[in-house]
Parts: C-alpha cells; structure tokens; sequence
C-alpha cells in the first residue's frame, strides 16, 4: 500500500517486493488509493510482467492518498480478516507511520493487526523520525536544483536580481536547506528555525552590501530559498515586495515557486537502488516474524512489538526500529523528526555566502 504524497522509489520498491513475493511463492496483493481503496475493495493482485516497467516510473502507480486506518478501524481489521492478509508494507511518509502506529497500538482490540507489518519511508520531505535518506528525497533535490539552476541563469543575466524560490517539503526544511547548498543559495529560510521582523532586516542589509561590493556591471544574480511554511506572515509575495522595494537600485527581486514539480520527474538512480535493497530487507523481515507467528499455537497467536517496525538507514547501516520507539523521537504535531542531522546546513549555506561576515 502506498500513503501520503507521491515520491521517486515507490514503484520501484513495490516492483521488487512483488517478484520476491513470486519468487518465494507468495501472493502480492496491491491496494490502490490507500485505506480508502481498501474500503471500497479497490483490491488487486499485481504480476510479474504488470510491474515490469516500474522501475523508471515516478509517482506511484498504486495511487495515494493521506486517509489514516483510523476513518474505519474496525472496517479496516475486516477487510484484512476477509483477504487474510498475512503481512502489511507501507509505502510512504509521516502518514505511513502514523497508521502502522494506530494499526499496532489497535493490536489488543483487533487480532487481524497480529501480523507483520513494516513501513518503508518515502517521501520528499525526509520528514520520517531517525530516516536520513528517505525514497524520493534524493530525486526531489535533483528536481530543485535543475530548476534553481535555471533560475540562476535568469537571475545572473539581469546582473542584479534576486529570486526567492519556493520550495515544498510541509514543516520540515529538509529539501529547502540542502537545495539551498547544492545550487549555491546566499539565504535559506526553514519551518524548524521560522521568521521574524529582524531577520528579515538583517537578511535586506546584507543583501544590500554584498551588491554594494560587487564590481559595477558584474553583480551576480542570487538564490534566496524559502520552504512554503516557513512563515504563514512573510510570505514569498511579502518577500520578494520588500527586496524590491528596500533594493531601491542596487538589485531587483522575482519570485518562482516550484510547487508540485518536486514531487514528479522519473526517479535517481540513488532512489531506485534505494529501493530495491531496502524493500527486499522490508520482505525479509516480514517472512522471519511470520515464520515465528506460524511457531505460536493458532488460536492465542500474537505478534511482538518488534513485528510492527519501520526499516531506517541510520549513518551507514540500516536499522529496524519498532514503531513504539519511533513515537518519543517524532514531532507529532509538527510532522518531523525531534533531532534533524542537517540542521547545522543552513549556517554552512550562509557561511559560504559570506553572510556572517557582513552585518
């Protein structure tokens, strides 16, 4: 199943879980548009030369959808009685664990939930709590940083215009902070740090020095890099305005927003390969906690807490991290990880524009 917004990977992760499922003499059963596809029985059984081309597709095939097990708990533990579904993979973002969560801690009232159930992070947010690289992150970025790069080529050829590009990625800065790097960017603005007044001031000065210092007739054109929830105030309308209007004749402004173009394109060979190894460790996983289900006698059958898990890559090695224990690292509220390994980015972003050294 595939939840949430659509992300590079996710075609390419059900490809490889299906011809393992035939490899091993499973049943591969695919739910379009989510939980809600499950309700009204938008059931199918995928085959080997139906996946065959899904490598290189972007989006999701499957259809997606942000609807939590929770509109239906009890509809939901039926449907997974009637298919006798034996094992669940969730392909998806915030909202994929999110409903492994409700589907485990309904455990003790729905025994269907007694399974194997694994979520496999994708999404262009890299919003998933202890996931550094999730599917479609890497893709996302070399979306931004084609369009940013463009942009660039307008900005530098009027010589002294600024563009303030918009970038998706919800409440986390993930994608705006390390676009912000690969392209260049002299400011980048993030939900985790926000906006105020004063650094918009301090932002609009050192602007206007660095193209006061600039060699007449070669000013640069620059990247200003704004996540779209950032601040719900000073917007990208509200900011490119006050760069015009405080840049008097030292530089002009534009904005851009990339908008949706982030979430499609085919997807990086990074996020294919990605997905292929880590959906297959997905398929593991799940025939070695059936394997110890199948052990317990048939009728007091109950799966372990480690059987609901998400699969993270944690610096260099991959890591199964029960769902419980994701909750006191996750930002609920804010849909994000509590601790961001990326978070120091944005100073080396402005360091390199030398934005620390003029005041």
């Amino acid at each position: 199943m595939h939840m949430g917004a659509p992300a590079g990977g996710m075609n390419a992760a059900t490809r490889a879980a299906v011809r393992y499922c035939y490899r091993q003499g499973h049943t591969p059963l695919a739910v379009q548009n989510g939980f809600r596809g499950l309700l009204d029985d938008n059931i199918v059984e995928l085959s080997w030369l139906g996946v065959d081309s899904w490598m290189a597709r972007g989006g999701s095939e499957l259809g997606t959808n942000r609807t939590l097990p929770s509109v239906d708990l009890g509809a939901v533990a039926a449907k997974f009685q009637q298919l006798n579904v034996q094992a669940l993979i969730l392909i998806g973002g915030f909202e994929a664990f999110n409903s492994l969560l409700i589907m485990e801690t309904a455990r003790k009232h729905y025994p269907a939930f007694h399974i194997p159930m694994v979520h496999l992070p994708a999404t262009i947010s890299n919003n998933v709590p202890m996931m550094e690289y999730s599917l479609g992150s890497d893709t996302s970025l070399n979306a931004l940083v084609d369009a940013c790069d463009a942009i660039k080529q307008s900005a530098s050829a009027s010589r002294n215009r600024v563009f303030v590009v918009e970038t998706q990625g919800g409440k986390c800065g993930y994608i705006a902070t390390m676009g912000a790097l690969a392209t260049g960017a002299c400011l980048v603005y993030t939900p985790e740090v926000g906006m105020s007044l004063d650094m918009l001031r301090r932002d609009v000065r050192y602007l206007k020095t660095r193209y006061s210092l600039d060699e007449k007739g070669k000013s640069e054109g620059r990247l200003v890099i704004r996540n779209e929830i950032a601040s719900s105030v000073y917007t990208t309308e509200v900011m490119t305005n006050v760069f015009k209007e405080e840049g008097g004749s030292l530089f002009d402004a534009r904005s851009a927003s990339l908008g949706h173009t982030l979430q499609g394109g085919i997807p990086s060979p990074m996020d294919r390969a990605r997905a292929v190894r880590l959906s297959l460790k997905c398929m593991a996983f799940i025939e070695r906690h059936h394997a110890l289900l199948e052990a317990q006698p048939a009728k007091t059958r109950q799966a372990t807490r480690e059987s609901a898990a998400v699969i993270t890559i944690q610096s260099s090695s991959i890591e199964w991290v029960p769902v419980q224990d994701m909750v006191q690292h996750a930002d609920m509220e804010n849909r994000r990880g509590k601790v961001t390994w990326w978070s120091g980015i944005k100073e080396l972003v402005e360091a390199l524009a030398g934005r620390p050294a003029i005041k």
